[in-house]
């Protein structure tokens, strides 16, 4: 579930007023609002945690695991399912797989004027054009990305997995 401090983290309360699935995947804070990906979809809150409301409206009942949020746009990255993406709030999600189908989504970064994607099974994405289309670049990249992250203009990809390789740099 959802913990929150307001003394800086010397004490925790619970906030799942209104959560139906306290498996939190990712949370972000988007439009002065706060989003939940849960096991079953986005939550939103307007009082910071202490009631929740379901804004899945498009989005397949199947398991969010990432949330990005770019400039006027708010991605989910879904098991399966690929990218979904709003631009009114949450009010309403449409698919945004142009370029790759059927991916479990684990990781969504931007560098520069690029999204990133990560994905369970080992591929990762970009797209120039604010998730309008992608295109595969995981030259190199085997099984389970499952974190993506930027500094400048590098782009590092951990995978999950025993042994070598398990960093890549680009």
């Amino acid at each position: 579930g959802m913990l929150r401090s307001s003394d800086n983290g010397i004490s925790w309360e619970y906030a799942n007023n209104g959560l139906t699935n306290l498996n939190i995947n990712s949370f972000k804070y988007y439009s002065s609002k706060l989003y939940a990906a849960t096991g079953e979809g986005v939550y939103c809150t307007l009082d910071n945690g202490s009631n929740w409301l379901r804004v899945s409206n498009g989005l397949p009942d199947i398991g969010i695991n990432e949330l990005f949020a770019g400039e006027g746009i708010l991605f989910a990255g879904c098991s399966n399912l690929g990218i979904f993406k709003t631009t009114d709030n949450a009010m309403n999600w449409f698919e945004a797989n142009n370029g790759f189908t059927g991916n479990t989504i684990s990781s969504i970064i931007s560098n520069n004027e690029y999204l990133f994607a990560g994905t369970f099974y080992g591929s990762v994405v970009r797209s120039s054009d604010n998730g309008l289309n992608w295109t595969s670049i995981n030259i190199g990249i085997t099984n389970n990305v499952i974190i993506l992250l930027s500094k400048e203009n590098l782009i590092f990809c951990a995978k999950k997995g025993h042994g070598n390789n398990n960093m890549y740099r680009s």
